[in-house]
């Protein structure tokens, strides 16, 4: 009855939200049953509905795969309303000033960019992103490239397997199932499996993806069989190379952050933004270009079509990790005051009026509160 939430922070480079998908499913839906079911007469002790954070979209080698991990967050931790995403920079960093910063030019693991070129041409089909058919054109060509060197070439197993982004984002879907359960035989229906126990269910992804086609296709079980156990595509994939960022793919990553906003918005899930902690892992360095002011903006701005534009999510301000980064709640309010009273345009006047600048900071204050995961 003590226990009001989970969570989990690791490397995002080394530990994808699949890492942790079974454990979060299992206990965001544990109910006490069977020999247990007594706890509930002889301690009062009822079924504490479990929510859930996740660190997601700080550490990235493009924006797209921090965005790729807060997609994988949310469908595979089955994160719902009331949830919180701790960071989520990629979600809200201006990505002109990040490819900028970064020269036009990414370097990146074969498999990431692989990745993130099947899940950004997805998010162009799902959003109708429909501008920019030479870049779709262009990462077409270097998925086609990336699928050959990393999966096929020197693989008898492929041999003769034509896979298109979209097979290969069928075979990401199924990245939030437990992957022992596509070691073996990959022919059998997985979801015809009777019997289990609780923990065994929530091997397997109910939540998504929906349609259970996917779970039936023996070339896209194949690939996720392949990603999980081959040595040899684990250390292809794990090969650098270089990604260059042309304006049409800066529009696109752009109009898909917006969208992705728009999700994030409408499953009320909360952001934890942590402003010192963010300054120094992140590419910005001047607090008022924080993403949290793109996030929500509501008492900071009076300006109507900036307030219609911003999605208003639902933000907090945090510490982080206090020992680490030596500071405090209060220190975290005072640093954002500090710098949007500071803040100028582009003619040299100052942006934020003072009573603006503290009713949006106690606004957020609120919602920080109301983010909290105490059961009363």
């Amino acid at each position: 009855k003590l226990i009001n939430g989970i969570d989990a922070a690791s490397s995002e480079f080394d530990a994808r939200p699949e890492v942790f998908a079974v454990a979060f499913r299992y206990l965001k839906d544990h109910k006490l049953k069977g020999e247990f079911n007594v706890l509930k007469n002889k301690t009062n002790i009822v079924d504490n509905k479990l929510f859930a954070t996740y660190h997601a979209g700080e550490d990235f080698f493009d924006i797209v795969d921090g965005l790729r991990t807060i997609d994988e967050a949310i469908k595979f931790l089955n994160l719902r309303q009331g949830d919180r995403i701790g960071h989520a920079l990629a979600l809200g960093l201006n990505a002109n000033d990040y490819f900028k910063f970064k020269g036009g030019k990414l370097l990146i693991p074969k498999g990431v960019l692989l990745d993130n070129i099947a899940w950004i041409l997805a998010q162009i089909r799902k959003f109708n992103i429909n501008d920019f058919h030479s870049e779709s054109n262009r990462l077409n060509k270097i998925f086609q490239t990336l699928f050959y060197e990393i999966y096929k070439d020197q693989n008898p197993s492929l041999k003769g397997f034509e896979c298109t982004s979209n097979t290969y984002y069928d075979a990401w879907k199924l990245r939030g199932d437990d992957p022992e359960l596509f070691k073996g035989d990959i022919t059998q229906d997985i979801e015809a499996i009777s019997g289990m126990s609780y923990w065994e269910r929530c091997r397997l992804n109910h939540f998504y993806p929906k349609k259970t086609s996917i779970r039936k296709n023996v070339l896209v079980k194949k690939l996720y069989q392949e990603y999980h156990f081959n040595p040899i595509i684990k250390q292809r994939y794990s090969e650098i190379k270089q990604f260059e960022i042309t304006p049409e793919y800066l529009k696109i990553v752009t109009k898909i952050q917006k969208e992705m906003q728009n999700i994030l918005m409408l499953l009320n899930i909360g952001i934890e933004c942590n402003p010192t902690s963010n300054y120094l892992i992140g590419t910005f360095k001047r607090y008022d270009k924080h993403p949290i002011i793109d996030f929500y903006n509501l008492g900071l701005e009076s300006d109507s079509d900036k307030i219609e534009s911003c999605p208003q999510l639902f933000v907090s301000i945090n510490t982080d990790d206090q020992g680490i980064f030596g500071t405090s709640l209060e220190n975290e309010f005072a640093l954002m005051a500090i710098a949007l009273e500071k803040a100028k345009d582009e003619n040299g006047t100052l942006k934020y009026k003072p009573s603006m600048i503290y009713q949006w900071l106690d606004n957020i204050r609120k919602m920080g509160n109301e983010q909290s995961f105490k059961s009363t």
